[in-house]
């Protein structure tokens, strides 16, 4: 087996999330863990390899490109296969923002995450060069997840390139949208993938990016303490008032209002 673990500092103040641990694993062959009312949330990825989860009372055979979620307060036991032992990243996690998460998302034990690697391997760099407001990129990060194994489980009916668009977007909820970026990914033209993405969604590209945008500063605005500049600046408004005008337009009320 070979681990690495980073431990970052916890924050001075109860935190809506707070990021404990973040490490990566390459399991030994049947290598076992056994925990009883665990002590926080967890998230694994599979990088590659195979494992099996037992929680619950029942059993999931867990491959490459999935993620499986140990709860807290439950009992848990997970091994790596005998043969491709798993090498995954994963999380340790704690805070009222996650059961708010979890509640609106609603995720299963076990969950495709397409985009999950990246997501936490980003994670994971910032943790290591112990960047400033950590624990609030994480709970973004956090959020990316959910949105992602949301999409996969409860849009599977849609068109592949779709769910592709989305995958995208919802991973790049951080940044202004990039039209450009997202042609050259999918391989068509503006006017096409635009036409293509509202008959099945029913918005264009870039309404659809705002409104997931928004919904994770509604969130922030209700689980964290940061202030607007900050939620503004976390999501990658380069002007708050700006970032303000949006949020009301939206959702009737200022950010300020929508928070109390």
């Amino acid at each position: 087996m070979s681990i690495e673990i980073h431990s970052p500092p916890l924050p001075h103040t109860s935190a809506p999330f707070t990021l404990l641990t973040i490490g990566d694993v390459q399991a030994a062959p049947k290598e076992a863990y056994q925990r009883q009312k665990h002590e926080y949330w967890t998230l694994e990825f599979v990088i590659s390899g195979l494992g099996t989860l037992e929680t619950g009372g029942n059993r999931y055979t867990i491959s490459a490109g999935h993620a499986y979620l140990l709860r807290k307060h439950e009992d848990h036991h997970y091994y790596a296969d005998a043969k491709d032992p798993w090498h995954k990243l994963f999380i340790n996690c704690d805070g009222p923002l996650i059961k708010s998460l979890l509640h609106t998302y609603n995720p299963g034990i076990v969950f495709p995450l397409p985009d999950g690697e990246r997501i936490l391997r980003a994670l994971k760099n910032r943790a290591t060069a112990h960047q400033f407001h950590l624990h609030d990129y994480a709970s973004l990060c956090f959020h990316e997840l959910l949105i992602q194994q949301n999409m996969y489980t409860t849009q599977t009916q849609q068109p592949a390139a779709i769910l592709q668009i989305q995958q995208f977007i919802d991973s790049h909820l951080t940044e202004t949208f990039n039209m450009d970026m997202l042609t050259h990914r999918m391989h068509m033209s503006a006017g096409h993938l635009s036409r293509f993405f509202k008959k099945h969604i029913g918005q264009a590209p870039s309404a659809y990016h705002q409104q997931q945008r928004l919904k994770l500063a509604a969130d922030f605005l209700t689980n964290s303490n940061l202030s607007v500049k900050q939620i503004s600046e976390q999501l990658g408004y380069s002007d708050p008032f700006y970032f303000s005008g949006v949020f009301k337009k939206a959702y009737g009320r200022s950010p300020s209002g929508y928070r109390k």
